[in-house]
């Protein structure tokens, strides 16, 4: 869990947007969201 919370919030930080985090991540856009809300993350 901690792992995948740095995980977003390093794509967050590198990729210029959203979009491009999902696709680093190579997750569906769905459990991005769905991620970001659960780690406390959906500020950026």
């Amino acid at each position: 869990r901690d792992l995948e919370r740095k995980l977003i919030g390093e794509a967050l930080t590198i990729a210029p947007n959203k979009s491009e985090a999902i696709k680093m991540l190579g997750i569906s856009r769905r459990t991005f969201y769905l991620k970001l809300k659960e780690y406390g993350l959906d500020r950026h």
